[in-house]
């Protein structure tokens, strides 16, 4: 189907208009925008099929090129059906959206995804556009705007939720995806709970339930690690690399708002962040008795 200039056409996806009437001005405009100048535009036209999908992948998905992307489409709106092709010229599983996601190129990557671009592509050792790009907060967020799932796990066994929560620098991430997760917010201690050191030295302090309940939910655990490990080593060395996480998470939490918030609510963060420093020295030395070690109480800090 070729579009002619002037006329009328609207191609739908889930109610998703993708071109609608242009005039030959607004064309013009479309293909201006897209840096497309009349012997491209002609000779797009009349690409066979086959080499118009090589293109938008290549010349429009592979460099996050929005507007072109916007000018193929209309000039050959069938290429929708073929959204998330992956040319057999493509050395990487990567679809569009993968490589938009990937390399950050947020408005290209909303654009596929108001066509309903797939966002839970997985790449052939099992990585999601998620997977691709968890170090970018604002690409998190479209594609968890877009119902991209944080449950999928890659071949090693990873969600994006265990890649960032290792990582020393998505603390931003880590908040957007416990957000989005919607799961029961870590415990919020007193001044009093959080002196009280022995609770965490028996393994007792009532953050350890609720951080077991946040463990369960985002678990994606690699099967080889657990069998050399065992059951019991593998679920201590689990906590302690979350509560990695989230000991991260408050120390950039202190880094951005000191000086914006009142200094009692930094102070309560600062005693969070030492019970949850707390609950890993506990860990650690539980982990160490278990490795056949003696348990020290001095593990360095956190």
């Amino acid at each position: 189907m070729m579009i002619q200039q002037g006329e009328s056409v609207m191609l739908q996806s889930d109610d998703v208009k993708v071109v609608g009437k242009l005039s030959a001005q607004e064309e013009q405009e479309l293909y201006t925008k897209a840096k497309m100048d009349a012997k491209t535009v002609q000779r797009l036209k009349g690409e066979s099929f086959e080499n118009i999908l090589e293109t938008m992948y290549w010349s429009c998905g592979y460099y996050g090129n929005k507007p072109a992307l916007e000018a193929l489409f209309y000039m050959h709106p069938q290429l929708l059906s073929h959204i998330d092709h992956i040319p057999k010229s493509s050395d990487f599983p990567y679809t569009m959206l993968s490589w938009c996601a990937k390399d950050g190129h947020i408005e290209a990557a909303r654009y596929l995804l108001e066509l309903k671009a797939n966002v839970n592509h997985q790449t052939d050792i099992g990585e999601t556009p998620l997977h691709l790009n968890y170090q970018k907060p604002e690409m998190v967020q479209l594609l968890l705007e877009h119902q991209a799932s944080v449950d999928i796990h890659d071949e090693d066994g990873n969600t994006v939720v265990n890649l960032a929560h290792r990582s020393a620098y998505c603390g931003r991430t880590v908040a957007l995806l416990q957000a989005h997760m919607q799961t029961p917010s870590l415990p919020v201690t007193t001044s009093t709970e959080a002196s009280s050191s022995s609770q965490a030295k028996n393994n007792s302090s009532p953050g350890l339930s609720s951080l077991d309940a946040e463990l369960a939910h985002q678990r994606g655990q690699p099967p080889v690690l657990r069998k050399i490990l065992g059951p019991e080593r593998f679920e201590v060395a689990d906590k302690i690399e979350r509560l990695e996480g989230v000991i991260n998470l408050y120390r950039d939490k202190l880094v951005l708002q000191s000086g914006r918030m009142p200094e009692a609510e930094l102070k309560l963060m600062r005693e969070k962040l030492e019970l949850y420093k707390e609950m890993k020295r506990t860990l650690m030395r539980q982990f160490r008795v278990l490795q056949g070690m003696p348990a020290s109480d001095d593990e360095g800090d956190c």
